[in-house]
Formats: C-alpha cells, structure tokens, sequence
C-alpha cells in the first residue's frame, strides 16, 4: 500500500537489498543538507547474504560515524526478486527499523534498478524493466523516463509475452537475462539493485514508499511435502 500524502525527506536514510545475487546496504547522512552523503558497499553473492547483511550494516554505521538512533528512515527492496532474497532483506529491514525506532519503508527492486538504467541510458520514453528468472518467466515492471515513477505494479509475464506487454504501455524493453537480444541487455554493472540508489530514490527523487509486505510474484521453488504423503523412513510398520 503506498504511504499517503507526501513522502517526508528523511535525514539519514538506511538502505538494503538482498532481492537477486548480490547483497548491499548504503548509508545516506544528511540527505538533503548541506553536508549529505553517502557510505554504500555491494557485494555480489548467489547466496549467503543472511550471514552478511547484518555485519555489512555494522561496517557502514561505523564507518558513516552514526549511531543507529539517528536513523530516519530504514528503506529496503521488497521484491520482485528470489523468495528466500527478498524475505532476508525485509526481515533485516525491520528489525533495523524496530530497533533504531526508524521508520520504515520499501521500493521495487525494479524500481532501484531503473533509476540505473535511466541515469546510465538517458534515450527518452517509458522503460520497461525485464528481469529473466527462468521457466520463461519474466519479472516486469514499466517505469517513467527517470526510472523513478512506477507506471504498473510489479508483474510476471511470459517471455513470449514481454514485447507486447512493453508495446501497450509505448515502453522500452531493457533487459536481463540470456533470452534477450543483444541491443536490449542492461550493462552487466547495473543489473542488480544497489542500496546506494535505493538512498538516492527515497530521499533526492522522493519516490513514493510502499509497505514493507514482500511482493511474491510466483511460488517458492522448495515446497514442504504434502502432508497426506508418507515421510521417508516412516512406514507405519514397528521393526
């Protein structure tokens, strides 16, 4: 649900992404004023960012010379993304928030990255952000010029889908992922969201905040068994 009204332009701004394969955290100090900036670090990683994004924020605190009670505003991605990334991200986010009495607040994981894309690609006209995630499934979302406004929610589409579904908003495809074409790839340094964007989104764009409830596009790949199937090595049978 989006926030209502305008959304505040917090001081200092904690932010985190664990959405895909890579883990990053940015600290925004002073957003806004005179002596505003930022302390970031990303780290690409397939898995693993349970055990790092904790320890990543402690580097960043110290290194920002902040204390966590001076924390406005806690952002984190909230998907699309993997569903184990995403849930470690939005946990961590508000166990921050709780803590530092922060609040809270999330963007798109497309969102972080099209603001990338447009400052990276600055062509003109709608983007529509492609993210292949296999099974010929696409995570998709359309965006303004800037990479800031979202035009649609958050959607799965088919990969042969995804042109016509760019075409009816009178979007650009930009893509990632090996079932794109060449002339429609992001470059491989943006492709994954940055937590030093996020800071920049939520504070010098004023991207309007949603809830901090995950955005779960498709079914967990790890599924508990049915519960009317037998457990192996439980027969029933006493030896």
């Amino acid at each position: 649900m989006e926030d209502s009204g305008e959304t505040p332009r917090p001081r200092n701004v904690l932010a985190l992404d664990t959405c895909f394969e890579s883990c990053s955290a940015a600290v925004g100090i002073d957003m806004g004023g005179p002596g505003e900036r930022i302390v970031a670090r990303f780290e690409p990683m397939a898995t693993g960012q349970a055990e790092r994004i904790m320890p990543m924020v402690a580097e960043l605190i110290d290194e920002a010379q902040v204390d966590m009670g001076a924390i406005d505003l806690v952002a984190v991605t909230h998907g699309p993304g993997s569903f184990t990334g995403t849930r470690i991200g939005i946990a961590a986010a508000k166990g921050l928030a709780v803590g530092a009495g922060a609040r809270l607040g999330a963007l798109s994981s497309l969102n972080v990255i099209a603001r990338q894309v447009a400052l990276a690609q600055p062509r003109g006209g709608d983007l529509c952000i492609a993210v292949d995630m296999g099974r010929e499934e696409i995570y998709a979302q359309v965006f303004d010029p800037e990479g800031v406004v979202a035009r649609t929610p958050p959607e799965l589409v088919s990969i042969r889908q995804i042109e016509q579904f760019a075409a009816d908003f009178g979007a650009r495809v930009v893509a990632r992922g090996p079932h794109f074409p060449q002339n429609v790839a992001i470059p491989v340094n943006i492709q994954l969201p940055n937590a030093e964007t996020l800071v920049v989104l939520v504070t010098q764009c004023r991207a309007k905040l949603l809830s901090g409830l995950p955005v779960y596009l498709r079914q967990p790949d790890a599924k508990p068994p049915r519960a009317d199937l037998p457990r192996a090595g439980l027969s029933g049978k006493r030896g």
